[in-house]
């Protein structure tokens, strides 16, 4: 049954549009339906709504129009008829609606085809509906019963063309009809009939539009022009797509020439707060207010209002015309131009760059079900052209205000007109994702925060509709979360896949890790800007075998805290951290002893007197049972055994599962190696020292460090010295002193070691690297090829570099150099020559090796600013990581 609302367009486009020979008084209507009755449209009515229906014998020959969506009405006299079919949108409502006489498919003119799938889909029914078997692709059919000539065959007989078919498009409040016109196999022109809201205005306004820019000499953009005729409410404009025009889903050259056309006609410098887009986003804001604003609507309203806020609004832009909603769907590239259709959101004043960002996002979110940050990274490419550099330049744009105004003037816009919409269609919340992503991104960039900040900022506001609640958190506010510190939050298990997808998904991340375990979901987070994040989103409170805490009492016990965030009530927050590090063998850590001591007398009672009486424990006070004992812990191991969700079948499930999750850690936690290579002076040592603190206090990993080799086997030295002797001697002895110039003994000394290299990479890898730890090496086997004289060894090149084939890479590989002034500053152990000849080996054999072995990262590095040494090796590290 086609919707009430799509009968009532149906009515006015058929009945009464542009049809000036025909009083609206005199208009009477009557539909057919399936419903045993009749009901005529009283005298004076343009439009009823629905007539129901029953036998048509007893139809009045007074009734000027009948539209019979049941097929009873064909033995009526006295009356013209003209049937249709039609195709419709997902919700039913009309689509396409076309006179069953139509013989090609010229109504696939208005279907987008980008996406290979979509061009295959149309190929096939272009094709089936040259066949009778046509009949079987629409979805219903209708016929109109008349007196006289329809108005709208009127209309188009007036423009001398055979055929036609309506698009209705996806119902909304402006909602319009377009009338293709073809001579029964190529469309010749369109016409864009307005039907509801502020339809009217818009096609007025690309009438306008249209005229104004043919006037323009514009040499890459292909625009329709207005066919004049009587009928001035209704557009009708002519067709510019060729039959080899096509559309293109990448923002390109043809697209940058074709804005840069519309750049060349004026542009103007206009300080923010004069703007009319300005005026019209507070206008529309007002408007927001008087209704009820809720749930995504709302968040996104804050959002925008946050991004007006911190817009300065006494900056002068560049303003010039603007499409308006510049999209693949109405881009067409034919020979050497563009095609541009569809100008009703055209503008002169809109901020440069407009339509750039127009087409991306809508590309992206629309047609390639993109998430932000996959936009993101199309946008950097499509400003990155030369020719949109080139118009940065030129105009001197703020690329980042023009896009937070982008945002704010397309945003504000569709809120209002998605407000006053009854139902949503799907893409709507496609949208609503996408802009609330990027919303909060210009925020974090206006607001100078970290990437690790705006993520957990921003997850939260995520999910404050969902049940959650934030554990072990004792800093009342998201911002006083320390970079070394986890987010763990109890979520509910079917909330699990929309909660990853979202934080995987932040245009800010670089990489990502997923760990999804039998009672949590690890995400790791690596960020662009070098922070890290890792988010342990819980569902299940479960130790091995052995489920200590019910996760769902927890839950709706959850409350929010003076910041707003959901956090468990106090006493069971207490109960999860006492009983996580007691089964865990260890006692309660300080800073947590510190955050429940601070709590006032009648709390710490309430909570003691909590824990006693639920695991049958004597009594104590908080900062005893924070304390870890074996008698604590048999007793409390013992009452959680006693709970129904641990009896012998569920624990035999557990383990089960448990085998799997340690199965699954193994493999994602495996660590790995970094080597730091340099000259003596080069500043090694310091930096080894302060990165193995970094990394153990950010990723929260195990870091040893490593001399130079793995010394499975003791240097040569001691078996005649002693290894305590020997390796204080090796220690006291300056580089490059050996006096060894045999080629026999050097190979001998060399092979020790390779054996050394080779037997313990795998004795380091199951000692440290399986277990997840990073291996700091400070110097490793590159000395051999570059540096052999270090290490008393006289060989040629060739044998150690062609030897390294055969060992394992290490993941990262940093070389720290300076100029020799800088390192004799240090230490004076190598004159100048011999600094800079170094420095220029490794610096050679470290390029030859990053192109040689891609798995593994070799960077050279001058070592001048200590901070900026270890901030390059912290981000060179999370994307080896």
């Amino acid at each position: 049954m086609i919707p009430k609302n799509d009968l009532q367009l149906l009515s006015e486009l058929f009945f009464s549009t542009s049809n000036e020979n025909v009083s609206r008084e005199k208009i009477r209507l009557i539909w057919l339906s399936c419903v045993n009755e009749i009901q005529v449209a009283n005298e004076g009515e343009l439009i009823t709504l629905i007539v129901e229906c029953g036998e048509p014998s007893t139809l009045q020959d007074s009734v000027d129009y009948i539209i019979d969506l049941t097929n009873k009405g064909k033995g009526l006299k006295n009356y013209q008829s003209t049937s249709f079919r039609y195709l419709t949108n997902p919700d039913g409502s009309l689509r396409w609606v076309y006179p069953v006489s139509l013989k090609r498919a010229t109504f696939l003119n208005f279907y987008s085809s980008l996406t290979k799938k979509d061009k295959i889909k149309e190929f096939v029914f272009r094709n089936i509906f040259r066949t009778p078997l046509r009949t079987f692709l629409a979805d219903g059919t209708f016929t109109i019963y008349h007196k006289g000539n329809l108005s709208l065959d009127k209309l188009i007989k007036s423009l001398h063309a055979s055929s036609y078919s309506l698009f209705l498009g996806t119902p909304n409040p402006d909602r319009k009809a377009i009338v293709e016109l073809n001579d029964g196999r190529n469309t010749m022109s369109y016409l864009k009939i307005p039907l509801r809201g502020k339809s009217f205005e818009l096609v007025e306004q690309e009438a306008k539009m249209l005229d104004e820019l043919n006037q323009e000499d514009l040499k890459d953009l292909i625009l329709p022009k207005n066919i004049t005729w009587d009928h001035r409410s209704v557009l009708c404009s002519s067709n510019v797509r060729s039959p080899k025009s096509k559309r293109s889903m990448e923002f390109g050259q043809y697209h940058i020439k074709a804005l840069r056309n519309l750049y060349e006609i004026e542009v103007s410098y206009e300080d923010i707060q004069e703007t009319k887009f300005l005026v019209k986003c507070g206008i529309e804001n007002s408007v927001r207010k008087h209704y009820q604003v809720i749930g995504k609507f709302k968040r996104l309203d804050a959002l925008l209002n946050q991004v007006l806020d911190s817009i300065d609004t006494t900056a002068s832009i560049p303003l010039a015309f603007a499409h308006g909603d510049f999209t693949p769907w109405n881009c067409f590239i034919d020979k050497e131009a563009l095609a541009v259709v569809d100008w009703e959101n055209g503008d002169p004043a809109k901020p440069l760059l407009y339509d750039l960002f127009h087409f991306v996002f809508q590309t992206g979110i629309l047609v390639k079900r993109d998430s932000y940050k996959k936009i993101k990274n199309d946008l950097n490419r499509a400003l990155s052209l030369p020719e949109v550099h080139q118009v940065i330049v030129s105009y001197g744009i703020d690329v980042q205000l023009h896009l937070s105004l982008y945002l704010a003037i397309n945003i504000s816009h569709y809120l209002n007109v998605y407000l006053r919409q009854e139902k949503l269609h799907t893409q709507v919340d496609w949208l609503f994702e996408v802009w609330e992503e990027a919303l909060l991104d210009v925020l974090s960039i206006k607001a100078d925060k970290s990437n690790r900040q705006e993520a957990i900022s921003s997850f939260i506001e995520r999910i404050k509709n969902k049940r959650y609640a934030v554990l072990k958190f004792t800093e009342y506010e998201l911002k006083a979360i320390k970079e070394s510190s986890d987010l763990d939050v109890l979520v509910c298990k079917e909330d699990l896949q929309s909660m990853v997808a979202y934080l995987t998904s932040k245009s800010t991340v670089e990489k990502h890790f997923v760990q999804a375990l039998s009672y949590m979901t690890k995400v790791e987070l690596f960020f662009r800007d070098g922070s890290f994040l890792s988010v342990d989103l819980i569902h299940r409170f479960k130790r091995k075998t052995t489920t200590y805490l019910d996760s769902y009492r927890l839950l709706i016990a959850a409350r929010p805290n003076k910041a707003g965030i959901m956090v468990p009530d106090v006493k069971m927050d207490f109960e999860y951290i006492f009983l996580f590090y007691l089964l865990n063998g260890a006692s309660v850590p300080h800073k947590y002893q510190v955050y429940f001591g601070r709590l006032n007398f009648f709390e710490k009672v309430r909570i003691a007197k909590y824990i006693q009486g639920r695991y049958l424990l004597p009594s104590e006070c908080i900062s005893s049972l924070c304390r870890y004992s074996k008698f604590k812990h048999a007793k409390v191991a013992k009452r959680i055994n006693t709970y129904k969700r641990n009896n012998l079948f569920r624990r035999g499930v557990n383990f089960v599962l448990h085998v799997i999750d340690k199965a699954i850690e193994f493999r994602h936690n495996l660590g790995f190696i970094i080597t730091v290579s340099g000259v003596d002076g080069a500043g090694k040592s310091t930096v080894i020292d302060k990165l193995k603190v970094k990394v153990a206090q950010k990723y929260r990993r195990k870091v040893v460090v490593l001399r130079h080799r793995p010394s499975l086997i003791p240097i040569l030295s001691s078996y005649t010295k002693g290894k305590e002797r020997a390796e204080s001697l090796a220690a006291k002895r300056l580089p490059r002193m050996g006096t060894n110039q045999s080629i026999v003994g050097s190979l001998f000394r060399f092979s020790y070691y390779f054996i050394d290299y080779f037997f313990g990479q795998f004795y380091v890898f199951f000692k440290y690297v399986m277990f997840g730890y990073i291996v700091i090496y400070d110097r490793y086997y590159y000395d051999f090829i570059n540096d052999s004289k270090r290490s008393n060894i006289v060989l040629p090149q060739i044998l150690p570099k062609g030897l390294f084939r055969i060992l394992l890479k290490p993941r990262l590989n940093v070389f720290l150099h300076a100029s020799a002034s800088v390192i004799q500053r240090r230490k004076k152990e190598l004159n100048a020559n011999t600094i800079d000849k170094l420095n220029k080996r490794y610096i050679s054999l470290f390029r030859e090796f990053d192109k040689k072995y891609g798995k593994s990262r070799f960077v050279a590095l001058e070592n001048i600013e200590l901070n900026r040494t270890l901030q390059f090796i912290m981000k060179e590290f999370s994307r080896a990581a």
